[in-house]
């Protein structure tokens, strides 16, 4: 499966500040996810991989291109949804649509339209659409032209649940019916269930795997039940030898994302 977006050893400090320490991670065509917690270096490397910002160390490539040296050879292929993208508050949503299929040269726009559910709102000025909207169209004018990769950053952020979820099964669909790869940096993995999973903590790589390899499905607990009593049990052994000793399962609870997160992170902070 072809690279798309390759960290090798990227560190990056501001004054004392570490905000990457020796990041290393690759990610490969499909659904992507780059998750982290406030200040764990996730917008430090949107900036370095948009060209905007050079690393102190390491490299960063996306399809094998240095987004600094070899930008011409990326530039039609990648295309980013910025977390607070600047909308002209005044014009149609129409209008700018039509203004960035012009910029990039593309055919149409119409897919894009169609793959967000702007088809109601085309009429409407910005100043006038609800904060799920105005995301909806930040990631319809990065989806014109089709770019092989769509980077998207905290695509839920400062949304209600229900645009939360509209928005997860658009992305889910864009990401299995078009021909295009996306990189999603957030603290909110959302309801979705990516392909590729990073998890970045404190500035450093704490995971960098394919998410049916996490084991999240693994069941936790055990619920039990001898001679009318009830009760649960949380490892394997003692199981076993409570079934032994005529106890039967009647009901589990499986290990979560969420439950992931919170081992993983209380980890890192006793390395800490």
């Amino acid at each position: 499966m072809e690279s798309i977006l390759t960290a090798k050893n990227v560190s990056k400090k501001f004054g004392k500040t570490v905000a990457l320490d020796n990041v290393s991670f690759q990610m490969t065509e499909g659904l992507n996810m780059l998750l982290g917690p406030n200040g764990s270096g996730k917008t430090t490397f949107l900036r370095i991989a948009c060209g905007l910002l050079r690393p102190d160390e390491g490299k960063v490539s996306i399809f094998g291109h240095d987004p600094f040296k070899e930008y011409s050879e990326i530039k039609d292929k990648v295309s980013f949804a910025l977390q607070k993208p600047h909308l002209p508050q005044n014009i149609t949503v129409k209008d700018f649509l039509e203004g960035v299929k012009t910029e990039k040269n593309a055919r149409s726009y119409n897919s894009a339209v169609k793959a967000f559910g702007l088809e109601d709102i085309l009429d409407k000025k910005f100043k006038n659409l609800s904060g799920g909207f105005k995301k909806r169209v930040s990631l319809a004018q990065a989806f014109i032209g089709k770019p092989d990769l769509l980077v998207v950053d905290e695509p839920f952020a400062n949304l209600d649940i229900e645009a939360k979820l509209r928005i997860s099964d658009m992305i889910n669909k864009l990401s299995k019916r078009e021909n295009t790869s996306l990189v999603m940096i957030t603290h909110d993995l959302g309801s979705l269930k990516p392909d590729h999973l990073t998890i970045l903590y404190a500035g450093k790589t704490i995971l960098s795997d394919y998410y049916d390899e996490l084991g999240f499905d693994e069941i936790k607990s055990f619920y039990v039940k001898k001679d009318d009593e009830k009760y649960v049990i949380n490892n394997r052994e003692s199981l076993h030898k409570n079934v032994k000793k005529g106890a039967k399962i009647i009901d589990v609870e499986k290990r979560g994302f969420e439950d992931y997160l919170k081992e993983k992170f209380e980890k890192e902070e006793i390395k800490r």
